[in-house]
């Protein structure tokens, strides 16, 4: 695994976790995991733009009414560092984009709305967004799941809030301004609505998300904030073996598949040559599940297993094959089998291997007595076949 780190800069939090004995996890940019990656287009009070995390989380789209400019900087110099609570468990977010956003127009009942959205719902764990420079500001944090019903602000996932300064922007202030959180959907800047530098507040919903608008409002000046996105990412892996050949053989170019905690198919693989498959940097989340499927003369222990990536790193998630017991051929009454061999337990080499036969020719004695039965009380008739 790999873990991205800052500089030790200082930083200043109110009500944050710090996060004691975090379970380490990938935060490798590409297949997964890390600081999205944002884009954006358009023209005043009409952007539209993209954010994409990767390792199997739902892409996101946006559109914004918010007045010009809208710019993703480098990060180079304002950034979320390593001594954050966030970035402690995020890593350092300098050299990653984030997104300037303002208020529609510049007073206070002209707010914007910037509207994300998913994909798909997204997992209830293992990401985190940041919303930044939130001073003479305040900003209503609204969520939608996958039916359309409201999200409550508890399942948005407050984790505290805090100034990222020391560095992003330096030197850190004696008493380091941080925005308040009233626990009902709305994150407000400090009481004078004066402008400062690096309030800050971080969120992981603990709630599947279809979509997610911030509405940002003007209190005083000219306001600007900024809004970051993160994730976590964890690796599973394991073999299949068996069939054919013993229990212990390595089952080559089995197809395997990942299923995300949506229930959507995220990432396929064959096994390799020695029957391994692995999956690397997925989103930190419950709820995955593994699939495998093998030849139809096979059978799996399981064709489906589940894999906790919310818990870290998930290795020795095997799948054993087998070969399937074959079932013996149907018989008819006079004891042949539906391929025309004879089913005589006395024939040459030929196996009692009929389905409902006794090997004699004339079917099972609990048949015949049933055929007895009935052709007595239809007609008297004895039984002689098979009885002598």
């Amino acid at each position: 695994m790999t873990r991205r780190s800052g500089a030790c800069l200082l930083f200043a939090a109110v009500g944050a976790l710090m996060l004691p004995g975090i379970a380490a996890a990938d935060t490798a940019d590409g297949g997964g995991g890390g600081w999205g990656p944002l884009t954006v287009g358009g023209a005043t009070q009409a952007f539209t733009g993209t954010m994409t995390l990767g390792g199997g989380f739902p892409a996101a789209t946006f559109v914004s009414d918010s007045r010009a400019p809208v710019q993703i900087p480098s990060g180079a110099s304002t950034y979320l560092n390593a001594n954050t609570p966030v970035g402690a468990k995020y890593g350092s977010s300098q050299g990653k984009g984030y997104i300037n956003l303002h208020p529609k127009a510049d007073n206070a009942t002209s707010p914007s709305t910037t509207t994300y959205t998913f994909d798909a719902a997204t997992p209830t764990a293992g990401w985190t967004f940041v919303l930044g420079d939130i001073d003479a500001d305040r900003v209503v944090i609204s969520a939608t799941d996958a039916t359309g019903a409201a999200v409550p602000a508890a399942g948005l996932g407050f984790r505290g809030a805090f100034n990222y300064c020391g560095g992003s922007p330096a030197p850190c202030p004696a008493d380091p301004d941080v925005p308040a959180w009233n626990g009902a959907g709305e994150l407000i800047g400090n009481a004078g609505a004066s402008d400062t530098s690096g309030a800050a507040a971080w969120f992981e919903p603990t709630a599947a998300l279809k979509t997610l608008t911030f509405t940002y409002y003007q209190r005083s000046g000219l306001p600007v904030y900024q809004t970051w996105f993160a994730s976590l990412a964890n690796d599973v892996s394991g073999t299949v073996t068996g069939c054919p050949g013993t229990a212990a053989t390595p089952a080559s170019g089995v197809p395997v598949k990942l299923i995300g905690p949506a229930g959507v198919e995220v990432a396929a693989t064959v096994t390799a040559a020695d029957g391994t498959y692995s999956f690397t940097n997925y989103t930190a989340a419950p709820g995955y599940q593994v699939e495998a499927s093998v030849a139809a003369d096979c059978a799996l222990d399981a064709t489906s297993k589940p894999a906790d990536l919310g818990a870290g790193d998930v290795a020795g998630l095997n799948f054993v094959s087998t070969p399937k017991s074959v079932d013996p051929e149907p018989c008819d009454q006079a004891g042949t089998s539906s391929a025309g061999s004879s089913g005589s337990a006395g024939g040459s080499g030929s196996p009692d291997r009929c389905a409902g036969g006794s090997g004699s020719g004339s079917g099972s004695i609990t048949d015949l007595l049933e055929l007895g039965s009935s052709g007595g009380a239809a007609g008297g008739s004895t039984i002689t076949s098979g009885m002598q």
